[in-house]
């Protein structure tokens, strides 16, 4: 449910909704109204682990909070906290590397 609150999640620059398996995922989150110290990004991956990511405002833009996941293992679910404002759960899937077989046929001489 929507409810009137100081500070604004105005968008989620980053990650998207894909990240690429065993790959760091940063969060880029833009924010409004009042501006908190930091965020919290509450993550619960696909087996049931959960993590606390903290996000501070970036070096060029106070407006614009950031933070990283250092691997991304299996398909997740987050939620951002910055100041009194709270997100949706949003889903993030992980994409596996791509696969590649060689195969080779060798021809001898005649």
């Amino acid at each position: 449910a929507a409810y009137p609150t100081d500070t604004l999640i105005v968008e989620v620059v980053a990650p998207g909704n894909k990240v690429v398996y065993g790959q760091p995922v940063e969060f880029r989150v833009r924010a409004g109204g009042v501006l908190p110290a930091n965020g919290k990004i509450s993550v619960t991956a696909k087996s049931g682990a959960e993590s606390q990511i903290e996000i501070l405002p970036g070096q060029k833009e106070d407006s614009l909070f950031v933070g990283q996941l250092e691997i991304a293992l299996e398909d997740m679910t987050y939620t951002i906290r910055l100041g009194d404002a709270v997100s949706s759960p949003m889903i993030l899937e992980v994409i596996p590397l791509p696969m590649v077989e060689m195969q080779l046929d060798v021809e001898i001489p005649s």
